[in-house]
């Protein structure tokens, strides 16, 4: 490898989705492999300068999770390119070719690595399904089989001398003879295995989520060496010499190491590098989570013009300034300081993030010496700042109001942090502002209405949650949760805020229930129990699906929270829990809605294959209510991040006919859930600059409003018809079938009083 410093030379536009593996050809070809089910061969421009499509390989049913490329052979006069799928299945392609010359299906789940084996015509393949196997592509058939390992196998690799080695989610690497007998176990690594190479003959290399790599004999079981150097997982690992080798990780890196040391890191704008390579002129090419390919090169008439470089300077900046709040999903303020140096480690090679000014050290236990010697600067961690709060008299504020006091007088700010007092937050206001002293309450209460003030406090009461298989004081989605959430959601409708036209709270004007503007969401959960039901079904015998980690359960579960940072990993862990069969699927809908608000997840999961998933719980024919409650819950909360709003906006009608067509009398919670979605659609469909759909929704509004006997439902029911009907000047035409109704339900005293009210003024706004 060249001893300059690399730098871009070119990023390969083409795939749709994360760009999961990439390859390469003898003869400086790319090979890449896509979530957007397909794979991709790129051959070098004329000019020498950049690559272009030359091949797309599309007959993927699911992601491409792993590309190879095997050499001509005797069976195969041309090179093979090998993909591994979410599909489950392998397919061999001619290079020249784009349909494949064989399937091979045997894995039971999703192939996530393809090496060649040490014989001509083998490859050996790692899956999901928790075995690896090893092929003979003349007779397309498994040659051996290698199980043992407790979770996912994410790679596997075969030594000169036939052994084969995995490593897996269940934190173990195995040596194996090459008739699939178990030889040795290797225990080291404190999380999932992502990735091995090969370093000689009898060593190999590994790389882990627990943000190391290791060195180790595979003979005598020895560890030979432990690297330090990234801040999150390390996704893939290539071997290029007997000292130097490439890793990627989830820290937005690639790193160059040579002889044990980080030479060089390559900083890459995207959250996650999924694979890395070598091109035979020493080039490095990485796949990562934004769809793009990148070329880096040591060989300054191979990188990119000054104006790309500047260009992709810029990127890199503007992610570490947005992103380096969290590291291995610890926030910077929480790592501990200097003192805890002063505690002994348990173990000879624990690591231990220590918090130095601005800065994060990493250091490693030396059980010999008994002390904590410093490793180096962990990169991609500054702590939180201020950034993006707003600001009042020149101080940072969680949240900084416009109240519009009386029509034609000038807005007021009313300053408010999550840790302040509502009522002393409201007098300081009214003195500085030299209002009456009436107004304390009011403006104590919009505080509360408007900060989620409480909300740690509802998610404590945990004993409300009742475990529909077992009974007792444990766990069923949506018991009580609905009320809890029910009120935090009508103080959000109920009189008393009104915004005016400038979209400005008018904390004192006339009030109303809508229109509605803002999305709602189920936020409530108590996260204990459902990580207890999702290792209780993980464990249980018989589910049909592949067990998980503990870890990847562990991990997962922290999305569950507001806010977190959901890596790709934890999200493919989802898709992967989506599949367990429906009886025991709805602790995993019950992450997917709580997950579902952060903007990765948001991203990731609203794609088209996500409606037709939850239509399988919303339709007629599902038996399972508490599904059918959490499928509508999570399309919900989906339409809280962009894609989840646009992805709901491109199948509104569909979303409409299925909450029509859905089968009476309907559970309370599923009522409850069913008619959020109704009003987050309405406030979606007001919002939008085009009518389309608004007709239909209300037809469906009104179509549905006798279904709901919950009086927390029928009164989002009846917001969601006002907000569609409010602004509509033609609405007196919809009147005729609704009027009834309405009187019915203003008149009748066993209604809440604010659906009185609601029924009130929407007859109000037909007259």
């Amino acid at each position: 490898m060249a001893s300059q410093p690399y730098k871009l030379s070119c990023s390969i536009y083409g795939h749709n989705g994360d760009v999961r593996a990439v390859a390469v050809t003898k003869d400086g070809k790319i090979v890449s492999g896509s979530r957007d089910m397909t794979a991709k061969l790129w051959i070098p421009n004329e000019s020498g300068c950049g690559f272009k499509e030359n091949m797309t390989l599309s007959s993927h049913k699911n992601f491409v999770a792993c590309v190879c490329v095997l050499p001509p052979s005797k069976k195969f006069s041309n090179e093979l390119i090998v993909t591994g799928s979410n599909d489950k299945a392998i397919r061999l392609f001619d290079v020249t070719q784009t349909d494949p010359i064989t399937v091979l299906n045997d894995h039971t789940s999703t192939v996530c690595k393809i090496v060649g084996g040490i014989q001509e015509d083998t490859i050996l393949s790692s899956s999901w399904d928790q075995t690896a196997k090893l092929w003979d592509l003349v007779s397309c058939k498994v040659i051996a089989i290698f199980s043992g390992h407790e979770a996912a196998v994410w790679s596997a690799i075969q030594l000169p001398c036939g052994t084969v080695v995995t490593g897996a989610a269940d934190r173990k690497i195995k040596i194996w003879m090459k008739n699939g007998t178990c030889r040795n176990t290797l225990n080291g690594h404190t999380d999932c295995i992502r990735d091995l190479a090969i370093h000689s003959a009898k060593e190999i290399l590994s790389c882990s989520n627990d943000a190391t790599v290791r060195h180790w004999n595979v003979e005598t079981g020895q560890c030979l060496n432990i690297f330090y150097g990234h801040g999150h997982f390390v996704y893939s690992i290539f071997h290029i010499d007997s000292t130097t080798f490439l890793t990627s990780s989830e820290d937005h890196t690639i790193k160059l190491w040579k002889n044990g040391e980080v030479t060089e890191t390559i900083c890459v704008p995207a959250n996650s590098i999924w694979s890395v390579t070598a091109m035979p002129n020493g080039d490095i090419v990485a796949g990562s989570s934004d769809g793009v390919i990148r070329v880096f090169s040591a060989d300054v008439t191979r990188h990119a013009d000054q104006e790309e470089l500047a260009a992709y300077e810029e990127q890199i900046s503007k992610l570490e300034a947005k992103s380096v709040q969290q590291l291995g999903g610890a926030k910077f303020s929480e790592l501990p300081g200097k003192d805890a140096l002063l505690e002994k480690g348990t173990t000879d090679g624990q690591t231990k993030l220590i918090r130095v000014e601005n800065e994060v050290l990493a250091y490693s236990w030396a059980a010999a010496e008994s002390k904590w010697n410093l490793i180096g600067n962990v990169t991609g961690c500054v702590p939180e700042s201020e950034e993006g709060k707003p600001k009042y008299k020149g101080k940072a504020y969680d949240y900084v109001f416009s109240v519009d006091i009386e029509p034609g007088k000038p807005l007021l700010k009313l300053p408010y942090n999550k840790t302040d007092d509502p009522w002393v937050a409201a007098q300081k206001f009214i003195h500085e502002n030299e209002l009456s002293q009436h107004f304390l309450d009011e403006v104590a209460n919009f505080i509360i209405k408007n900060t989620n003030f409480g909300d740690e406090q509802i998610k404590s009461n945990s004993s409300e949650f009742v475990d529909p298989f077992t009974g007792g004081a444990r766990y069923i989605p949506g018991v009580n949760s609905d009320r809890s959430c029910a009120k935090a959601i009508s103080e959000t409708l109920a009189p008393g805020v009104s915004k005016n036209q400038s979209g400005k709270e008018n904390l004192f004007g006339s009030s109303c229930y809508f229109p509605q503007r803002e999305y709602l969401r189920f936020d409530q959960a108590n996260v204990n129990l459902i990580y207890e039901k999702l290792s209780e079904f993980n464990k249980r015998d018989g589910n049909g699906q592949g067990v998980v980690g503990d870890t990847q359960i562990r991990n997962l579960i922290k999305t569950c929270e507001f806010g977190a940072h959901c890596t790709a990993e934890d999200l493919e862990t989802l898709e992967g829990l989506l599949e367990w069969p429906d009886d025991i699927l709805f602790p995993v809908l019950d992450v997917m809605r709580l997950a579902i608000r952060n903007t990765e997840a948001n991203n990731h999961l609203c794609n088209d294959k996500l409606i037709p998933k939850l239509m399988g719980h919303v339709s007629p024919g599902c038996r399972v209510t508490s599904n059918t409650m959490l499928a509508f819950r999570v399309l919900a909360n989906m339409m809280s991040g962009e894609a989840g709003l646009a992805l709901a906006y491109k199948n509104k009608l569909k979303l409409l006919s299925v909450i029509e067509s859905i089968p009476t009398p309907l559970h309370k919670s599923v009522q409850v859930a069913m008619s959020t979605v109704l009003l987050n659609m309405s406030v979606m469909l007001r919002r939008s600059e085009t009518p389309d759909g608004r007709t239909e929704a209300l037809s469906t509004a009104q179509k549905v409003l006798p279904n709901f006997s919950d009086q927390e439902a029928l009164f989002r029911a009846l917001v969601a018809l006002g907000t569609l009907i409010v602004d509509m000047v033609d609405r007196k035409k919809h009147s005729s079938d609704i009027v009834n109704f309405l009187m019915k339900h203003e008149n009748d005293s066993s209604n809440e009083p604010k659906i009185q009210h609601c029924c009130r003024h929407l007859l109000q706004v037909l007259r």
